[in-house]
């Protein structure tokens, strides 16, 4: 009983680790020449496979390292931007 509260213990002092090492980004996509939301939008974190979509709304969330220091947005047809996390 007491090796089960033990590695109970250790799980959630992991996981509370993992959390803090975290940061939620979000945020809202639209066109620059229609002000319009895009969707579908893919945004990814750079030098890690971390990404998401925008919704129909163009709105997204992304849970990034502390360290990130960069978001890529690409969509088909358009030129991919760099945006530095501030």
């Amino acid at each position: 009983k007491k090796q089960f509260l033990l590695i109970v213990l250790l799980v959630f002092a992991g996981l509370s680790t993992l959390m803090a090492q975290t940061k939620v980004i979000t945020g809202t996509v639209t066109s620059a020449v229609e002000g319009k939301a895009d969707s579908g939008v893919t945004i990814q974190v750079k030098g890690t496979t971390i990404g998401t979509l925008t919704d129909q709304n163009g709105n997204f969330s992304i849970t990034v390292p502390q360290n990130a220091t960069t978001l890529i947005f690409s969509y088909i047809g358009m030129k991919k931007q760099e945006v530095d996390i501030s």
